[in-house]
């Protein structure tokens, strides 16, 4: 008898896990259940805002891929509760799927503080930027409360169209996790000839909503009118609907190398998963799309019965703002060896955090034209010697020789 597998979550994680699932089990029935309408791409949201693509093009592709896989796509289901002993999952509405092999691949939800006032949206789901594109013709400025990816995506995408954007963060420098300051501050001047009004190391104090404008008072006691604002201070992930079910949860679903969770039949992957991070003994939440494809991947593999193991997790982030790009990879740690290189006259900036003589962390600011091999470095965790040293420049240099050459020592 053909096994069931049902996958919670049709984002990047559930599309890989289940074209790995039809791989090698081709004549398995797949189920994979969202909560939506169509199975869109959360990452095609900035561009649906600014008319790049219309809304067919959030799930077109999403939709044709599920199907590509003979998968059943349950539309409208969101999952309520799970009975790992049973092996069922209830949803909301009160329909209950069983299942041979289940994925918890739900995503993650939006913190927003401010989620009773009108005119601060999130922008995360697709309804509620359905909604704020409907009012975009009437809104000319607009305050981002955060200066993290999703914050920068979505000033990105508003910039692009005209709007007047004010970014408020309570770290003295733009995106705080991903780069150094110095790097920070080549961003930051970047956005400021943009026309981008930047207030660091501030955070909102009170906020005052009228009929068609909104104001925030900052700590610094600043005082900003604007149309609407969007909260953009990080997300927790979905998963309160496994209370009770045994699953072990931590800052996540708790899983091992092959992405199985605490129950032999259940495994996690994307923004949930808390996994092993690569090249370091500890176990974090990497909530990136390009994590949430190598864990689908992984999971769905070694849910069709193979025997894969997941690298471990990678920090992973790119920005993009105009003409400024930035990308970021592995442990960033203040305490450790760093080796940098800029010219702030040119917007460029490269750093590395060394350990052993390996590289364990970058960052990019200026060209991200080469950041496969930046990534590369850092996951392969290779000694390369001299060659970052003496010039970090030279990190795709490094990279080929250190894989050409793996074994040998390098004499030209």
């Amino acid at each position: 008898m053909a096994e069931r597998y049902l996958i919670l979550g049709a984002g990047a994680s559930g599309l890989a896990a289940a074209k790995a699932i039809r791989e090698k089990a081709p004549e398995s029935e797949i189920y994979v259940a969202f909560s939506d309408a169509h199975p869109y791409s959360r990452m095609l949201t900035p561009y649906y805002l600014n008319s790049e693509i219309n809304e067919n093009a959030l799930y077109e592709h999403n939709e044709l891929f599920l199907k590509s896989c003979n998968a059943k796509l349950l539309a409208g289901r969101r999952a309520a509760r799970l009975f790992a002993e049973e092996r069922y999952v209830e949803f909301a509405d009160g329909e209950a799927v069983g299942y041979d092999k289940l994925l918890i691949a739900t995503g993650s939800t939006p913190i927003n503080r401010w989620a009773l006032f009108e005119r601060i949206v999130s922008l995360w789901d697709f309804d509620d930027v359905r909604r704020f594109k409907e009012q975009l013709a009437k809104i000319d400025e607009l305050i981002i409360i955060g200066s993290g990816f999703i914050g920068m995506i979505f000033a990105n995408a508003l910039h692009k169209i005209g709007k007047k954007i004010t970014i408020i963060e309570k770290f003295d420098t733009i995106l705080p996790r991903m780069l150094p300051p110095e790097a920070a501050l080549i961003f930051e001047k970047a956005l400021e000839d943009e026309g981008v009004n930047l207030l660091t190391g501030d955070a909102i104090k009170e906020i005052e909503e009228a009929a068609d404008k909104i104001t925030v008072v900052t700590s610094q006691g600043r005082r900003i009118t604007t149309d609407m604002a969007i909260a953009a201070v990080g997300v927790k992930p979905n998963i309160d609907f496994l209370n009770g079910s045994g699953i072990k949860t931590d800052r996540g679903v708790v899983v091992d190398k092959n992405m199985r969770a605490s129950d032999k039949s259940v495994f996690a992957s994307g923004d949930i998963a808390q996994v092993i991070s690569l090249n370091q003994d500890v176990s974090k939440v990497y909530p990136t799309w390009p994590e949430a494809v190598e864990q689908g991947r992984a999971a769905g593999f070694n849910m069709a019965g193979c025997d894969i193991e997941y690298p471990g997790g990678l920090l992973y982030n790119t920005v993009t703002f105009g003409s400024m790009s930035a990308a970021s990879f592995g442990k960033i740690d203040k305490d450790t060896e760093i080796i940098k290189w800029k010219d702030a006259s040119k917007g460029r900036f490269v750093q590395f955090w060394i350990e052993d003589g390996k590289p364990v962390g970058a960052c990019l600011v200026g060209d991200n034209s080469r950041i496969g091999m930046l990534k590369g470095l850092i996951m392969q965790s290779k000694t390369v010697g001299n060659r970052i040293a003496d010039n970090p420049t030279k990190f795709a240099e490094a990279f080929l020789l250190s894989n050409h050459f793996a074994g040998h020592e390098y004499k030209g």
